[in-house]
């Protein structure tokens, strides 16, 4: 996903020089052909996060679009006073791009794992949020930040998407913010996701189907602002409910959409969300292990579903 947001990027910037990147000492793997193609578009602040944000926010308010970039928390709790006090107090033009979303950068340790950061950046006023699920999701998203003024929060995966998925035919690539888009269509059950997870979800969704169980699955790419209307409008015609996250269980997805149903009289027989409970994984290990300990691993849920069948 990070390789679809910087190519996407370059080529916009090729034709748009009001873009600028800022990182804060790293990605150069990824970013070298950015850096050498548009030297001037591209700034360097160092370990400095929090100084970036109010670079950035300064930036902005000269007529900038900007980008800055860096992986786990580091571009989101590290420096939550500046996005808060500076950016999006301040309405600025400022994107800000975490690649290693969940458990994208599991081995490095807990210092990490951007495993909050959905709930913690859903709680600023008027912060927006958009966490894609594949390549298509990730292309379409730049375009509309790059098109798009206000301050964005725009949390990738390192490298999840599964392409070969999406030859499924029932499988439908639209993308509008603000809106949920159909990726599977069922009658048994629907399951709201959004992310890298929701690769596994749909490996999830196919095992169903080959137990005749068919799902329902929605991307939740924009998840602030929800779709509120088109997901209540979801939930009333499902009795089994379903929200997986790669990110706590408090203040994300499976929170906002529980609450949209207790607010406007939807109830429901199950209603299950999977996400990362109210505890340290203190253990180091990749992706596939931190997943299995949070009891977020496909095999975990694709029998904790079928308990329900």
């Amino acid at each position: 996903m990070r390789d679809d947001f910087i190519k996407t990027l370059t080529d916009i910037v090729s034709k748009n020089k009001k873009i600028i990147l800022v990182t804060a000492d790293l990605g150069f793997g990824v970013l070298d052909k950015f850096i050498k193609k548009f030297p001037k578009n591209f700034l360097n602040v160092g370990v400095a996060e929090q100084n970036m944000i109010g670079i950035a926010t300064g930036l902005s308010k000269k007529g900038f679009n900007v980008f800055v970039y860096s992986i786990g928390n580091f571009p989101t709790l590290r420096c939550l006073e500046q996005i808060r006090n500076d950016a999006v107090y301040h309405e600025s033009n400022v994107k800000i791009v975490t690649a290693g979303a969940g458990y994208s950068y599991g081995p490095l340790g807990f210092s990490h794992h951007a495993t909050e950061d959905a709930s913690i950046m859903n709680a600023i006023p008027e912060l927006k949020i958009i966490s894609p699920y594949n390549s298509f999701e990730t292309i379409m998203a730049t375009k509309y930040l790059a098109k798009n003024k206000g301050t964005f929060y725009f949390r990738l995966d390192k490298k999840r998407a599964n392409e070969k998925l999406e030859i499924n035919k029932e499988i439908f690539n639209k993308f509008q913010f603000g809106k949920i888009s159909k990726i599977l269509n069922g009658k048994d059950l629907v399951i709201f996701s959004y992310g890298g997870i929701l690769n596994d979800v749909i490996e999830i969704c196919n095992n169903l189907r080959n137990k005749n169980i068919k799902s329902t699955l929605f991307s939740c790419h924009s998840l602030k602002p929800l779709d509120k209307n088109g997901i209540k409008k979801i939930c009333r015609k499902f009795k089994k409910i379903f929200v997986i996250e790669e990110n706590s269980l408090i203040g994300g997805l499976g929170s906002e959409i529980s609450r949209l149903c207790l607010e406007n009289n939807i109830n429901p027989p199950i209603f299950k969300t999977f996400g990362i409970k109210d505890k340290f994984i203190k253990e180091v290990g990749d992706r596939k292990h931190l997943l299995k300990i949070s009891k977020i691993d496909k095999q975990y849920i694709l029998k904790k579903i079928l308990s329900y069948f």
